[in-house]
């Protein structure tokens, strides 16, 4: 085969690669208008009427039916939860990444400051290195932070103050970004699962439905890196990514 030809190939390859991608968004897109308009609605409306139920009618209900339907209530809830994760990974999967220079520090810090702000919030000491700025698409970017940044808080005792370290390592391959806490840490022999989609690696004690990481991860991936994680068991968390 000529070098004329093999370069044509390679280009007809990378035209039909372009084009698969944009029609999975498309069929991505769809997915994700009917997860936000088709199980949205009857999830909100169960939990609405379970509601009305509970507040005008519950001297009808025995304790055992009370409840059943706090039960309903609930597990309602937590399904829009779920929901809402799914629309944001659907999200992070079709949209455009246009990469550019980002302050990071910056972003860490608002993020940090804006968690401080919310209603019964844990005490928060933070460690932010200074002008750590990445090649990467500023909305997704901060999104992935916004996710470790929850997982760091959220993951940790009640009444312990969340120590968290952001900053970024030179290595010979290449600059490491990093976020470490003192949260309850997890077992490093799942940690090669922690990324899958609604995968929890504690109980119920602890909020969420394990979507988190999944976004974090699916973020890392559209810019060419990659993420992983080191931890022992109440002994925190550090979190590693790596961009192209």
């Amino acid at each position: 085969m000529r070098e004329g030809d093999i370069i044509e190939q390679s280009s007809r390859s990378k035209e039909q690669d372009k084009d698969g991608m944009e029609t999975l968004r498309g069929e991505l897109r769809s997915i994700s208008s009917a997860i936000s308009h088709d199980l949205q609605a009857p999830v909100r409306r169960i939990i609405g009427l379970s509601q009305i139920i509970s507040e005008d009618h519950a001297e009808g209900l025995d304790d055992v039916g009370k409840k059943y339907l706090d039960i309903i209530a609930s597990e309602g809830i937590r399904m829009d939860g779920m929901i809402q994760d799914l629309l944001t990974w659907s999200r992070a999967a079709v949209c455009e990444c246009n990469k550019r220079e980002v302050d990071l520090s910056k972003i860490v810090n608002a993020i940090i400051s804006d968690e401080k702000e919310k209603e019964n919030a844990p005490e928060i000491e933070a460690t932010v290195d200074d002008h750590v700025t990445v090649e990467a698409d500023p909305d997704m970017i901060e999104m992935l932070m916004r996710e470790l940044i929850d997982n760091s808080i959220k993951f940790a005792h009640e009444g312990t103050v969340r120590n968290i370290k952001f900053g970024k390592e030179r290595t010979e391959g290449g600059d490491i970004i990093f976020l470490k806490d003192n949260g309850v840490g997890f077992d490093r022999s799942r940690s090669q699962r922690m990324f899958d989609p609604f995968k929890r690696m504690h109980g119920n004690e602890f909020p969420g439905e394990g979507m988190g990481l999944a976004i974090a991860r699916l973020i890392v991936k559209r810019h060419g890196g990659r993420i992983w994680a080191e931890s022992a068991p109440e002994n925190g968390s550090t979190f590693f990514i790596s961009l192209e």
